[in-house]
């Protein structure tokens, strides 16, 4: 469905998402994030199925560009790749979203970081590492 106005006062004239795919589990399950989303889905009247991986890779999905897909690194990796959409190479945080990763990003050693939580100034505190050229 095609957006109106939004809280900022922005006008939305393309429909996105058409519809979307959501990861779930064997059982009927699904992470509570994947829930959250939807719960919005529906509050917003828009379209979407909830499928297993089992049931992705059995039978592709009929994605567009106008569709979401929520799910975990493996589904959203399959599901650009079925749309020839090449993975980002890392770090691949875009950096108009930096204000909302809650944490500095920067490269470094895993000796550098010792060095920083034993004598320097993250003394006491705490590190989220992650490969510098591998996406996860």
């Amino acid at each position: 469905s095609t957006w109106g106005t939004l809280h900022f006062g922005i006008k939305r004239t393309m429909s996105f998402p058409a519809r979307a795919f959501v990861q779930g589990h064997n059982g009927g399950g699904m992470p509570p994030e994947s829930a959250l989303v939807v719960a919005e889905l529906g509050r917003r009247g828009i379209p979407f199925e909830v499928l297993t991986t089992e049931a992705m890779l059995a039978r592709p999905l009929p994605l567009t560009r106008n569709d979401l897909v929520v799910g975990d690194f493996d589904w959203t990796r399959t599901a650009l790749k079925q749309l020839g959409v090449s993975m980002p190479a890392p770090p691949d945080y875009p950096e108009c979203l930096s204000g909302f990763l809650r944490r500095r990003v920067w490269s470094s050693t895993l000796g550098e970081i010792k060095n920083y939580l034993t004598v320097g100034d993250g003394v006491g505190g705490a590190v989220f590492i992650k490969p510098l050229t591998e996406t996860k």
